[in-house]
C-alpha cells in the first residue's frame, strides 16, 4: 500500500544534502519519510512535524517549541549513548503541498521493527512468555540509555513499546534503542543548556496511559522525576515476561484506577 506524502516533500532535497525519497510512517504529530545523505552516500530517516493550524496559534507553537528542543535533546544524548537513536541534524523547509513551514529532524536509519510490532506479532503467534535473563538482556541498553539521560537531567516520560526499536543487526541479532524524546522532561534548569525554556518544555500532559506512573495521571502525587520512567521500565520487564501488558483497560480511567491503586496492578 503506498503511503500519502501529506507535504509533496518526496524528491525535494532539504539543506542540500538530504533527499526525502518516500513516506514510510505517519503520526498523530509528525510524518516519517525515509531518505538519502547524498554526501555520506547512506540512508537517512527524516522526521517532520504534522500540526493543524486549526489546534490554534498557542497549542501549535507548543508542539513547534517541542519539536526543536527534542532535536537538541536527542543530539545530545545520542552523543553519549550507542542506545538513543542518532540526530544527524535538523532544520525547517517550506512543504509544496501546503505551503507551510515544516520543521524535521534527520534521523539515522534504522533495520527492524518496533518493539510493540515484534510483541504484537509474538501474540499472534500464540507465543507466551521468555526467560527472566533474556528479558533483562533485551532491555539493558534500554535501561542504560535512560540512566544516561537521567544523568543529564532529562526524563523520557513516554518509555513504551512503541518508542523501542528493534535494530537487526548483520549478524542476525537483535538490540533495542530508545528512539522517541518527543514528549522528554528537563528536570534541571541547566541541563541541556536549554536556558530558561527548559522549565516549560511538555507544558502539554502527553504519555501513554498504558504505562503512565500516577504522578502523571494526578498532579497531587508529585512531579514528574526519573522515577516516572523507573516505573514504566518495570511494566516493560513484565509485558515482555508474560507477552501481555501489565496494565489492561479501555478507557483513561481505567489506567488511572490502576496505576494509583496496587491492588489493582
Amino acid at each position: 500500500m503506498q503511503r500519502v506524502d501529506p507535504y509533496g516533500l518526496v524528491g525535494q532535497v532539504l539543506d542540500g544534502q538530504f533527499r526525502v525519497d518516500a513516506p514510510i510512517g505517519e503520526g498523530g504529530c509528525s510524518v516519517v519519510y525515509r531518505g538519502h545523505h547524498m554526501g555520506l552516500d547512506t540512508p537517512i530517516a527524516i522526521k517532520c512535524l504534522k500540526l493543524q493550524q486549526m489546534m490554534g496559534t498557542a497549542f501549535v507553537q507548543t508542539f513547534e517549541q517541542r519539536f526543536r528542543d527534542e532535536s537538541k535533546i536527542q543530539y545530545r544524548l545520542s552523543q553519549g549513548s550507542l542506545h538513543i537513536v542518532r540526530t544527524l541534524a535538523a532544520g525547517t523547509t517550506i512543504a509544496p503541498a501546503t505551503s507551510a513551514l515544516v520543521p524535521y529532524m534527520v534521523l539515522e536509519w534504522l533495520e527492524g521493527f518496533t518493539l510493540a510490532e515484534q510483541l504484537r506479532a509474538r501474540r499472534e503467534r500464540g507465543e507466551r512468555g521468555r526467560p527472566l535473563d533474556e528479558v533483562l538482556r533485551l532491555l539493558d541498553p534500554v535501561a542504560e540509555a535512560i540512566a544516561f539521560a537521567h544523568s543529564l537531567g532529562v526524563v523520557h516520560r513516554d518509555l513504551n513499546p512503541s518508542n523501542l526499536f528493534v535494530v537487526v543487526q548483520p549478524d542476525g541479532s537483535q538490540k533495542l534503542k530508545v528512539v522517541d524524546f518527543g514528549v522528554a522532561k528537563v528536570v534541571s534548569d541547566h541541563a541541556m543548556q536549554l536556558g530558561r525554556r527548559a522549565a516549560t518544555i511538555g507544558p502539554v500532559r502527553m504519555f501513554t496511559p498504558a504505562y503512565g506512573a500516577p504522578e502523571q495521571f494526578i498532579d497531587s502525587y508529585g512531579p514528574v522525576t526519573p522515577a516516572t520512567d523507573v516505573y514504566a521500565f518495570a511494566l516493560l520487564v513484565v509485558e515482555l515476561l508474560i507477552d501481555r501488558p501489565a496494565v489492561e483497560g479501555e478507557h483513561l480511567s481505567e489506567y488511572m484506577e490502576r496505576a494509583i491503586d496496587p491492588l489493582q496492578r
